[in-house]
């Protein structure tokens, strides 16, 4: 990143490819046509392994502010959390940077930070990315670190949707979210104390009854066992019976 030099800087995977030749043209002018713009994301095909195609293309509009730039990013609608399908002016990345060591949502992480610094992005219709659905995939295969990459992920996102205000439904609807990776987390990674700091933050920040009544019915029973155990055991409780069941399946496997 520090060696880039031009005005613009733009992201593609190395098994992705550009739609179109004139993809970056059509949205290069969109800058030129309005100096305000700091971001311009274009559609997405997702392109299966049997050449299915899924066209992402939501409809053309500005979105500025760092109130609605993050409530528009962060679950993906209809700013994408990825990098790749964007065209940023270099100077976004001034004090940005990904961090190093994560496998996967290293973008989608820093979303918090580019709220800060973005002030106008204009979602196009115009151009598209190909992304590919591969097998062998980074976001398909399973591993401990991943599951910690997308927990810290979303995590970082709940603290920053926690410091808006009036989004107590979002935060509700969020919050179980961010518990259920954090269950996955806590199941992959075995080590309690290495999230307690982020529990403790859940339990602090937990929704009121008046939202989470409108969420499943599972949620709803999750918010039940927080009020009877408390989070922290209702956790501990869960993590140990789906650890003891995963013991006891690969006992009854090496028989």
């Amino acid at each position: 990143m520090d060696l880039v030099r031009g005005e613009y800087i733009t992201f593609v995977d190395s098994d992705d490819q550009i739609g179109t030749s004139t993809t970056y043209e059509e949205n290069m002018a969109i800058f030129k046509k309005d100096a305000r713009i700091d971001v311009v994301q274009y559609p997405i095909y997702a392109i299966s392994a049997d050449n299915r195609v899924n066209k992402s293309i939501p409809t053309s509009q500005y979105v500025e502010g760092e109130r609605n730039l993050f409530l528009s990013w962060y679950q993906g609608n209809p700013i994408r959390g990825y990098v790749w399908d964007k065209i940023f002016k270099k100077n976004i990345f001034d004090t940005i940077r990904f961090p190093k060591g994560m496998q996967l949502a290293e973008d989608a992480y820093c979303i918090v930070d580019f709220v800060k610094v973005v002030k106008y992005l204009f979602i196009s219709e115009l151009g598209y990315y190909n992304y590919f659905y591969r097998d062998n995939a980074a976001t398909i295969q399973f591993s401990a670190e991943k599951c910690t990459d997308l927990f810290l992920c979303k995590y970082r996102h709940f603290r920053f949707l926690s410091t808006l205000s009036s989004v107590d439904k979002e935060c509700s609807h969020y919050f179980f979210y961010v518990y259920k990776d954090f269950l996955n987390t806590r199941i992959a990674v075995h080590k309690e104390g290495r999230f307690v700091d982020s529990l403790e933050f859940m339990k602090e920040h937990m929704p009121q009854w008046k939202f989470v009544r409108n969420e499943s019915i599972k949620n709803r029973i999750w918010y039940i066992l927080f009020s009877i155990l408390g989070i922290r055991n209702s956790s501990s409780l869960y993590v140990n019976v789906v650890l003891l069941r995963l013991r006891v399946r690969r006992l009854f496997v090496k028989e």
